[in-house]
């Protein structure tokens, strides 16, 4: 499985606070996605399995408390690449 953070398309906050070091492992439970955070912010994972497909929620509210936060993806392993997006909504 082949996991992208597009950055590119994510406002200018997202990048500077999510995408220094963004970390990916696979795990038996699924796809374990990390990144730097902000104590007290709320993000949201979105994702789509091909370039051209909508972006879709894929976690519910993850409300950060601490600098990382890590969130995994229990349906990773039915698609063979995944693209995924972190949201920062507050």
């Amino acid at each position: 499985m082949q996991i992208w953070i597009d950055a590119d398309a994510c406002p200018k906050v997202i990048k500077e606070i999510l995408f220094r070091a963004a970390i990916r492992t696979k795990t038996l439970s699924g796809m374990k996605l990390i990144w730097h955070s902000t104590a007290g912010r709320t993000y949201r994972v979105v994702y789509r399995d091909t370039l051209t497909a909508s972006w879709a929620d894929l976690s519910g509210d993850i409300v950060a408390t601490a600098s990382s936060t890590s969130w995994t993806d229990t349906t990773s392993s039915t698609v063979a690449r995944r693209f995924y997006r972190v949201h920062v909504l507050n």
